[in-house]
């Protein structure tokens, strides 16, 4: 094989399924960047985050006596704290977006039921009719893209053990939090296996970069084998340093005020955006 074609590749190949796994968030960037949100306690995060999931969650699709465009413009008001939140982090929000877009048509599989079985016109719009069940579909894609944008900000400006941590503290188990932690800690083994294999069967294949139906499941397969391989290996080196089934680290940070102001005002605006009509 032409050894500069190699290597020419190894410069070059970008690898699909790590940018795809990469745009979910895995990567720990709370460690790496620095802005006024980021510095705030991460209980004060969670707990913010958390209060903003659970009310948008909580406003009614489709309540009895009610217009269906209420089940949408009710969604709206809430944008201010992901907006806020984003200004305060310093986001790139063509970032967000798209990876927001990422995990959008599981929540479009999951809500087209309504697309059927609500179909009674609500007004018509450039000659169509548009129906209630689809004012419903779409505030059910809102309501997902509101919690995944929130969801996103969070991981991205605090560390996971801070964030399982956190999430221990507030009652939740620990072999959950475990559990959440080395998956979200995996993802990166997988990831790296992925463009390892990849980037190998592409040279192989002098640039051909589409992977052919009958090798895809020696792929996978290889894939999978592979990535637990080092997954064992990850967990014996952990071992040896000391770890029996409990994660340990720094002592838990206290709130500081601004860290309670924020989390106050946050919890207090959003709950007058619900009570509110």
């Amino acid at each position: 094989m032409d050894m500069s074609f190699g290597s020419r590749k190894l410069r070059e190949l970008k690898n699909p399924l790590s940018k795809i796994i990469g745009a979910t968030g895995f990567v720990d960037g709370g460690e790496a960047a620095s802005s006024p949100y980021h510095g705030l306690h991460a209980g004060a995060k969670l707990a913010a985050a958390l209060v903003f999931i659970v009310l948008v969650v909580s406003v009614p699709v489709g309540k009895a006596g009610a217009s269906p465009l209420d089940s949408v413009t009710g969604l709206f008001p809430f944008l201010i704290y992901p907006v806020f939140v984003t200004a305060l982090s310093g986001a790139r929000v063509l970032n967000l977006l798209k990876r927001i877009a990422f995990v959008l048509p599981f929540t479009l599989a999951a809500g087209a039921f309504r697309l059927y079985a609500d179909r009674r016109a609500v007004f018509v719009l450039l000659g169509v009719q548009v129906t209630d069940g689809l004012v419903y579909y779409m505030a059910i894609i809102i309501k997902a893209a509101l919690c995944v944008w929130a969801a996103l900000l969070l991981s991205d400006a605090t560390p996971i053990h801070e964030l399982t941590r956190r999430l221990s503290a507030f009652g939740l188990p620990k072999i959950m939090c475990q559990t959440i932690e080395f998956s979200y800690r995996y993802a990166g083994t997988l990831a790296s296996e992925a463009s390892t294999i990849k980037t190998a069967y592409t040279i192989r294949r002098r640039g051909k970069n589409a992977v052919g139906l009958r090798h895809s499941g020696t792929l996978l397969g290889l894939w999978l084998i592979r990535s637990g391989e080092r997954a064992s290996r990850v967990y014996q080196a952990m071992v040896c340093r000391g770890y029996d089934g409990v994660a340990t680290g720094a002592a838990l940070k206290k709130m500081r005020p601004s860290d309670a102001l924020f989390l106050a005002v946050s919890a207090a605006v959003l709950v007058l955006i619900r009570v509110l009509p």
